[in-house]
């Protein structure tokens, strides 16, 4: 156990007791469940059990007595304001470990997790809606206000030959092909072999002679597969590769020694000497479009540019969490270790291989060899202890798989102990799916049914499995066995083996993505989450997991209303735009949308009618040169009086009715979620700067060769119930802010600008955690957790800077943030330039809703149950607890966080 103060955290000698589960009424047994069980027994039992050294008994070893003392210590109103959570946010007792350092504010939002899951049953699944249901999506949309031009980079990486003898001096002759060559290139040995093949090399046994082909294929195999980034060297994978992954170093990957240049920085200087030559030779930079002496590609009106960060992030809706017992979302990034983030301890930790690798927008990738491994069989127990009592469970998982020709089956998920020992596992065999399951009813011996047969496999005619993104589930309970799901729709394929149970599973196995466990059965792909239930899910429940989506998605609205007098200035093309992986966005479901002007007036003109043909996709500047599967579009839109709530003011461009137009070929029966295209990466999204993006048309409305204006963001969601006609173009008279609002709102509170980069970085990180839309019911406790730690953040920039605390809290009189507690606090004015300043500069006060004064200077300072009271004299009974001036600061803080992360605040 781990217990500590203020900036403090240091090693408990206590142990918790063994624990006794024996709750009563529903509320209890959802306390013993999503707190006592995961967190509280184990984190705090040592100390806050039956006569235990911390004060209250709330991880006493008997459940239904831990629930009496931990139900004073919540806020079931705000779960981010209880007790238990603002004690580890100042400091106590945080047990959660990021990159090797403990986390208080992850720790906080675990608890916040725990509590809002004990206190907010998860919400009944939506009965309609979906990413399709556009019109209550257009009826709730914001007119984007961001407004940046497009930027081309200076440097463009062509094969002309001026560009590849730069690249032949500078990178390939010194280094590729001495210290690369042995792996990246077709002569290397086929066992470690490996593209692109920027090392070329064809005759290795003749070392000093440089073919001009192998320079040639070299420089392609840079160019195509973006390993550097000329205008951003820092950002060039072939120098992270060694800077961050010490890949097969020749010397030293990293300079731990100053007078020895590190490969990495041999590496990087060599690409910023390429990149000096190239600028010498570069022309001046031109958008493709936009310049005049473009001639080669014809004048255009160009767009504004927006990166992708801009958007706004959208989770596609509410996951279904009831349940739900591990989930790896694969947000890490970095390091080895995929983090089951399920909150269901004992968490299944993945440990990954130097053959698996992350991918961009969340996810990891397979390569020959790679896997990821449970920690230990002691957390993969876990899968065991949950699921065979209830005899029945899912697995759920979004994969893209690497090929169709895999057969084995090929394993992508597996909990066993190798290829012939299995508990279950989810497989491909060429175009199907399989599904092995250890069942006592499979009619087969001991032996086979220890490896999961009979199998279930998805009919090959079906060709369900497709080298493309899939949401792939699978259930078993004893009446229908097991059952198989594709994008949310049952395959058909029954199942032979029903009744029967699990009590043959074996406790001593181990979770594993990516091969059996110990490397058989390879499966080549990349997956983007996992999740594991302990019960079947609905046909319902699966749909709704399906529309929520997964990884990073940004609604994009590109503004087309200023081309023609003949469209509202509101008129707008939508894109769904994501991370596709390390190599490419996804751009699908383009609309046209017109919105309500912001000020309320009626739409001018009322209605609409035009043409639009040809519409490309530009990035940094430059039309993309393939994935642009919507040029040959070539659509009617037509929209009668638009002031006219009950007429449709969205219209898809895409459609399955007259066909879909691919790359010049017209493909029939098309599904509207297919209907998008694949656009390389240039810079990525998170090089400085980042990839932008614009739209341009062969012809717009009676205007050839215009192009889309302002790209930017809306404020989307799925899944809206039905329109209220008694509430004007809303269904919700209070609402969660949403992503952007959020920090938006926090930062005009605290101050704060939204671009410090105490907070920014943190937001990016966070977005998919934070509301994505403004209903209620749809609200989660992920999303609670993301507002505390984003409000952790504002309030730690503002209480650690003396200036802005300053400008901040010292208005009605000066608070003594350099004074130990004792004297910061003493009087009631001097706790009231904290209440004053958190109150009227925090909580809209002529809103009937909000809190009074008095209810937030009771919630902070009341006696003996405030905040203030409940900090200090928790304080005052840990020895290692000093309440000096960074206690007293640390208590700002947590006040402002209670606050920040509010209803007052995130609610409207």
């Amino acid at each position: 156990m781990l217990y500590g103060c203020g900036d403090g955290v240091q090693n408990s000698p206590a142990t918790a007791p063994q624990a006794v589960a024996n709750c009563g009424t529903a509320d209890e047994c959802a306390f013993q469940d999503s707190l006592w069980t995961p967190i509280l027994i184990r984190q705090c039992g040592g100390c806050h059990g039956e006569n235990g050294s911390g004060t209250g008994e709330f991880a006493h070893a008997v459940s239904s007595l831990a629930y009496l003392e931990a139900t004073s210590r919540i806020d079931r109103n705000t779960p981010a304001n209880s007790f238990l959570v603002t004690k580890v946010a100042g400091g106590h007792n945080c047990w959660v470990q990021v990159a090797g350092q403990t986390d208080c504010a992850e720790s906080a939002i675990r608890m916040t997790s725990a509590i809002n899951n004990w206190v907010n049953p998860a919400a009944p699944p939506p009965t309609s809606g979906g990413s399709g249901d556009l019109g209550s999506v257009a009826s709730r949309l914001e007119n984007p206000s961001v407004d940046t031009p497009p930027v081309a980079d200076p440097i463009v990486l062509e094969t002309s030959a001026e560009q590849t003898q730069i690249f032949r001096t500078n990178l390939y002759e010194p280094i590729l092909r001495v210290y690369c060559s042995n792996c990246h290139s077709e002569s290397a040995p086929q066992a470690q072999r490996q593209t692109p093949y920027f090392a070329q090399i064809t005759n290795p046994d003749q070392p000093g002679v440089v073919l001009g082909a192998d320079v040639d294929t070299a420089y392609a195999a840079i160019v195509d597969n973006r390993k550097i980034d000329i205008n951003d060297p820092l950002n060039s994978r072939i120098y992270l590769r060694l800077a961050q992954d010490s890949h097969n170093c020749w010397n030293v990957c990293v300079n731990n020694d100053p007078p020895v240049n590190s490969d990495s920085e041999i590496m990087l200087a060599a690409i910023v000497s390429m990149q000096t030559a190239l600028q010498a030779i570069a022309p001046p930079p031109l958008v493709e479009g936009l310049d005049e002496s473009d001639t080669n590609k014809g004048v255009f009106p160009a767009s504004r540019g927006l990166a992708l960060d801009q958007g706004q992030v959208i989770s596609g809706g509410s996951r279904v969490t009831s349940g739900q017992i591990a989930l790896w979302e694969f947000k890490e990034g970095t390091g080895n270790v995929a983090r089951d983030t399920s909150g269901v301890a004992p968490e299944i930790d993945l440990v990954l291989n130097d053959q698996a690798d992350w991918v961009g927008g969340w996810g990891i990738e397979f390569n020959p060899g790679g896997r990821a491994t449970a920690s230990s069989i002691t957390a993969s127990q876990k899968l065991r202890n949950q699921i065979v009592n209830n005899n029945a469970f899912t697995l759920e998982a979004w994969v893209v798989p690497g090929n169709v020709t895999q057969e084995g089956p090929a394993i992508i998920a597996t909990y066993g102990f190798s290829e012939t020992d299995r508990n279950f596992s989810m497989g491909q065999t060429l175009y199907s799916y399989e599904f092995l399951n250890r069942n006592t009813a499979s009619g087969l011996d001991v032996a086979n049914r220890a490896n999961g047969q009979p199998t279930l496999i998805t009919d090959p005619d079906d060709e369900d499995l497709q080298a493309t993104q899939q949401h792939v589930v699978m259930t078993y309970d004893a009446t229908n066995g097991r059952r198989i799901y594709v994008n949310g729709q049952f395959t058909g394929d029954v199942d032979t083996v029903t009744g029967g149970t699990l009590s043959e599973w074996d406790g001593n196995h181990v979770f594993n993505l990516g091969s059996d466990v110990g490397g058989a059965n390879q499966w080549l792909g990349k997956i983007r989450m996992v999740a594991i239930y302990n019960r079947a899910l609905t046909d319902l429940e699966i749909t709704q997991n399906f529309e929520a989506g997964v990884g990073q998605k940004f609604h994009l609205l590109f503004k087309v209303g200023h081309l023609s007098p003949d469209l509202p200035e509101t008129s707008y093309i939508w894109f769904e735009v994501a991370e596709f992986d390390d190599y490419s966005y996804s751009f699908i479901n383009p609309s046209f949308i017109v919105l309500d002007p912001a000020d309320g007036s009626p739409l001018t003109p009322s209605s609409i009618s035009l043409n639009i043909q040809g519409m490309r996709i530009g990035v940094n500047g430059t039309l993309a040169p393939v994935g642009q599967v919507f040029m040959n579009l070539n659509k009617d839109i037509t929209m009668p009086n638009l002031n006219d709530a009950g007429n449709a003011r969205y219209v898809t461009l895409i459609d399955t009715t007259s066909g879909v137009t691919i790359d010049g070929a017209t493909v029939d029966n098309v599904p509207l979620s297919a209907t998008g295209t694949i656009i390389a990466k240039q810079r990525g999204p998170n090089a400085d700067p980042p990839d932008q993006f614009y739209l341009a048309f062969k012809k717009f409305g009676d205007i050839d060769g215009a192009t889309s204006e302002p790209g930017t963001a809306v404020q989307l969601n799925y899944n809206y119930p039905a329109a209220d006609s008694a509430l004007p173009n809303t269904n919700y008279i209070a609402g969660i802010r949403t992503f952007e609002e959020i920090n938006a709102t926090m930062s005009a509170l605290t101050g704060i600008p939204i671009t410090d980069p105490a907070v920014r970085n943190v937001f990016l990180e966070l977005q998919q955690q934070l509301p994505s839309g403004a209903e209620l019911d749809g609200f989660l406790a992920s999303n609670q957790m993301g507002m505390a730690k984003l409000a952790f953040n504002y309030c730690g920039a503002l209480v650690d800077n003396a200036t802005r605390r300053d400008q901040f809290f010292n208005v009605g009189g000066t608070f003594e943030f350099d004074q130990a507690v004792a004297t910061a606090f003493s009087t009631d004015a001097k706790k009231n330039i904290i209440l004053d300043s958190l109150y009227n500069k925090m909580v809209i006060q002529d809103v009937s809703s909000q809190p009074l004064k008095t209810d937030l200077q009771t919630a902070l300072f009341g006696q003996p149950d405030g905040l203030f009271d409940q900090l200090n004299n928790n304080c005052a009974a840990d020895p290692n607890c000093t309440p000096d001036a960074v206690r007293t600061r640390n208590i700002v803080k947590t006040m402002c966080v209670s606050v920040l992360s509010s209803a007052a605040v995130t609610t409207q």
